[in-house]
């Protein structure tokens, strides 16, 4: 069982455009070399057709990278690397400096969206830092959180894992109260209170991924996660869950 997503990600949904524009990335490059429209869709059917790999690399990166699996950025790469073969394999034909402007450009374009998803993967919204056949639910740290929903609903959990902008939550109860949607986590450590409102975007088994929203704090009487963050980060706490 892998990541349930709530809400997807803004560099989810770029990426999958991304994805779209590749296609007719090929369709372009076929088109100049052939002297033909770029919106002769016939052909660009056909070219598809002839391409069934492509076809089938196009279906898993899509497929992966909605679910934001891991595995999608290896499928991410060899559908570039399809698209960047095919397309340059007709740069050798006719040797179109056009076509090889565009196809520098397109890489460097792939790149920087690869790195872009590599970052977001690497979040711990995406990472619960549990598994569901763990026995126990406790951490090494003395963390008292609290996750509340937007309907009042209040639910005590431990941090699995966590960065700047988003936690991972494991209930020490049950948390079927706090599904998706937006959320308020208190957090009470050494006598101070640190409260973030954030939203549930992800899940994996009982716990949920929660991404902060960071708004102004403006005569509030309470710290946020930021500060929270930096505490433990200069105190040298890392995200470890323990079993009991």
């Amino acid at each position: 069982m892998g990541i349930k997503l709530y809400k997807r990600s803004t560099v989810i949904k770029n990426l999958i455009f991304f994805l779209f524009f590749s296609t007719f990335y090929l369709q372009i490059v076929y088109s100049i070399h052939h002297g033909v429209s770029a919106l002769d869709f016939v052909s660009f059917s056909r070219i598809l057709q002839g391409m069934p790999v492509l076809l089938g690399l196009f279906a898993v990166t899509l497929i992966t990278i909605f679910r934001a699996q891991d595995i999608s950025k290896g499928f991410f790469i060899f559908f570039v690397a399809h698209i960047f073969y095919s397309s340059f394999s007709l740069f050798f034909l006719s040797f179109n400096k056009t076509i090889l402007v565009l196809n520098f450009i397109f890489i460097l374009t792939a790149f920087y969206f690869f790195l872009f998803w590599y970052l977001e993967l690497e979040e711990a919204i995406y990472r619960p830092g549990f598994s569901n056949y763990q026995i126990g639910r406790k951490t090494e740290y003395d963390f008292n959180v609290v996750l509340e929903s937007a309907n009042g609903k209040t639910v005590p959990a431990v941090l699995s894992n966590w960065d700047e902008n988003g936690c991972f939550l494991l209930p020490v109860d049950d948390l079927t109260s706090v599904n998706k949607g937006k959320c308020l986590l208190k957090i009470n450590y050494e006598n101070r209170d640190f409260q973030e409102p954030g939203e549930v975007v992800t899940r994996y088994g009982i716990g949920r991924g929660v991404r902060f929203y960071f708004k102004n704090k403006k005569g509030v009487d309470h710290h946020g996660w930021k500060e929270f963050y930096a505490i433990i980060r200069d105190r040298g706490f890392s995200p470890r869950l323990t079993a009991t």
